[in-house]
């Protein structure tokens, strides 16, 4: 086995243990049209080159049931990567052909290169689609660049009613209940919580174990620790 491959075996491993086991493949359905766009996240520009769709494979499931289903696409752009990384670049993926204006994930092109020829960079999610996955540049040396994508749901979708503002994030295990929001920049770690009506601004974060209660509200820059709990 060779270096880029035990490198993006790591990579994908550590994509699906951020989310735990269990993601299905309801969450990840597809397919997603995926580009590399001028632009950096979440608001890219043009599309320069096209990748193909974001799919779950066809077939029978192997091994462990619980097992995270990754979708993924594999493409070749008439880039060489030091191109694309000469400017600012970011790879897209949209929510459907009939909705292309709603990006689920994306990703800045960017890092530390794994080796003379390959780049990883993460894909964050987008819009609360609940989908995050990493994309795999390598240089194929003919002015040409291999661009593959690993796109993973996570394993709990927020509860009916629940809403986050773009650029809000949700860890793994964390929960909304009905009527809760999230503003822009906000984030919830493993574990948090929030009852009906509870509403957190940007820039406040809870930590794992923290809960807010019914009507209680969260200012910008504000910080919950672990256990800690805000009731209105």
């Amino acid at each position: 086995m060779n270096r880029r491959s035990l490198l993006l075996g790591a990579t994908l491993a550590l994509t699906a243990s951020a989310f735990g086991p269990g993601a299905l493949a309801a969450h990840v359905v597809g397919p997603y049209p995926a580009h590399v766009h001028v632009g950096v996240c979440p608001t890219p520009g043009d599309v320069i080159a096209p990748l193909t769709d974001v799919v779950v494979p066809v077939g029978d499931m192997m091994g462990v049931a619980t097992a995270n289903v990754v979708a993924s696409s594999v493409s070749s752009v008439p880039l060489a990567l030091a191109d694309i990384v000469a400017g600012e670049h970011s790879v897209n993926i949209h929510q459907s052909a009939d909705a292309m204006d709603v990006y689920v994930a994306c990703g800045d092109i960017g890092g530390v290169m794994t080796s003379d020829t390959d780049l990883a960079i993460g894909l964050a999610e987008l819009n609360g689609s609940r989908l995050s996955g990493v994309a795999w540049l390598h240089d194929n040396g003919d002015g040409t660049t291999a661009v593959s994508v690993f796109l993973i749901g996570a394993s709990t979708p927020p509860a009916p009613g629940a809403s986050m503002a773009p650029g809000a994030s949700m860890a793994p295990a964390e929960s909304m209940m009905p009527g809760a929001s999230m503003m822009p920049g906000a984030s919830m770690m493993p574990g948090a919580s929030m009852m009906p009506g509870a509403s957190m601004m940007p820039g406040a974060s809870m930590m794992p174990g923290a809960s807010m209660m019914p009507g209680a509200s969260m200012m910008p820059g504000a910080s919950m620790m672990p256990e800690a709990s805000v009731a209105p």
